[in-house]
């Protein structure tokens, strides 16, 4: 990336990696392990800076007692690197009030997480259940500072880390012949940690019990009717200088399958709901506060209809051809 007036917006990035693993199965058990090892060089302005080593290891154990029960334990790292738009130097303004300019500097943001979790399969019915500890280093996030007070100044920065303790639900259940339900439900102890520019600004560190959850559900009922329900929870986006959240947001669907191919239906979004926050925003600076929620103002019962026409069926076995010829075109991993 670079420009050919201005070299100072010149930015290289140089990436070597390599990988390997290995697995072991067993009676009743399976282990996976591995490692990618990568050397990261960047220049920026025509300044060549240190170059740095990473490795990204990942275990996993599964034990297998019996058909109906599992027991897994791992563990694996990540990185996330930032993105274009977040290494451009150039200053761009948003609005009258705001100007934004990238950083070159940025190191890549890591994440780790360890995780045992028990799973139950009994016939149609699928329960899991288990602790996990994850924590992001180097967060990548926009800074803000107030530089005059008519103005602010949003640059990206490694905040800080952040860690995540909890314990994780997911089922899938069929209670009766034409009824599913699915749900997920995550609690966790959330603790933000303010490194460098953050914490020269007096940024707070947060600590808080939050939680995520969701469902589905599909009823098929007699004479071509069915009725369907999601609707899912988010957690709290922590950014440590910064936070975004938004409401409960939940759907209602009954459909009626008229012919073969074709279903009518009608479809309600948040229903009494009235008012809904897609989108939050909180931010704590140093010696001033941000909070901005974008509402969508709703009827008591909103709704649409909806028409759904299946052009095939799938049953038509006989288009399907054998070739002779097999050309294995896969990706492989590592060399």
């Amino acid at each position: 990336m670079g420009d050919a007036v201005d070299e100072s917006e010149d930015y290289q990035e140089n990436i070597l990696s390599g990988f390997t693993s290995i697995v072991v199965q067993g009676s009743g058990f399976e282990g996976q392990a591995g490692v990618r090892a990568e050397f990261f060089q960047n220049k920026v302005g025509g300044e060549e800076l240190d170059g740095v080593w990473s490795f990204f290891p990942f275990v996993s154990f599964s034990f297998k007692p019996s058909a109906k029960h599992q027991v897994k334990l791992s563990y694996r790292r990540s990185v996330v690197r930032p993105h274009l738009i977040q290494l451009m130097p150039s200053l761009l303004s948003s609005d009258f009030f705001t100007q934004k300019q990238g950083n070159p500097y940025l190191h890549p943001e890591f994440f780790e997480e360890l995780a045992l979790e028990y799973s139950l399969l009994v016939g149609n019915q699928f329960l899991s259940v288990g602790p996990f500890f994850s924590r992001s280093t180097d967060v990548i996030a926009d800074f803000t500072t107030m530089k005059n007070p008519e103005g602010f100044f949003k640059q990206p920065q490694n905040l800080g880390d952040i860690t995540r303790l909890g314990v994780r639900f997911n089922a899938a259940l069929k209670p009766f012949d034409r009824l599913i339900f699915s749900s997920y439900f995550r609690f966790f102890r959330l603790e933000t940690a303010p490194k460098g520019v953050a914490l020269m600004h007096q940024i707070e560190s947060v600590k808080k019990w939050t939680s995520e959850w969701g469902f589905g559900l599909s009823w098929q009922m007699n004479h071509g009717w069915s009725l369907s329900a999601s609707g899912m929870q988010r957690a709290d986006v922590h950014q440590i200088q910064s936070s975004f959240y938004e409401d409960f947001l939940y759907f209602v669907s009954l459909d009626k399958k008229i012919f073969r191919n074709l279903t009518v239906g009608v479809t309600s979004a948040v229903p009494f709901a009235g008012k809904v926050t897609y989108q939050g925003y909180s931010l704590m600076g140093d010696g001033f506060s941000e909070n901005v929620d974008d509402n969508i103002l709703t009827s008591e019962c909103p709704f649409w209809f909806k028409i759904k026409y299946t052009f095939s069926s799938g049953k038509s076995r006989g288009k399907i051809r054998d070739s002779d010829v097999f050309e294995d075109k896969r990706m492989r991993d590592g060399f």
